[in-house]
């Protein structure tokens, strides 16, 4: 993601990331996704980056 993205962009990622990881979880190869309990910026906030993106 650039750096500088909105935040309904980083909703969108987090969005697309959280579903992978948790599809992983469904299939056993991961035991919990790292997508949990993340405080995403507010629609309109301008955060730089995606929680997920950090992780990865």
């Amino acid at each position: 993601m650039e750096k500088g993205a909105g935040a309904s962009a980083n909703q969108r990622s987090y969005n697309l990331t959280s579903s992978t990881m948790r599809a992983a979880v469904v299939d056993g190869v991961l035991a919990v996704s790292p997508c949990r309990n993340i405080d995403l910026p507010a629609i309109g906030a301008g955060a730089a980056l995606g929680a997920c993106e950090q992780l990865l």
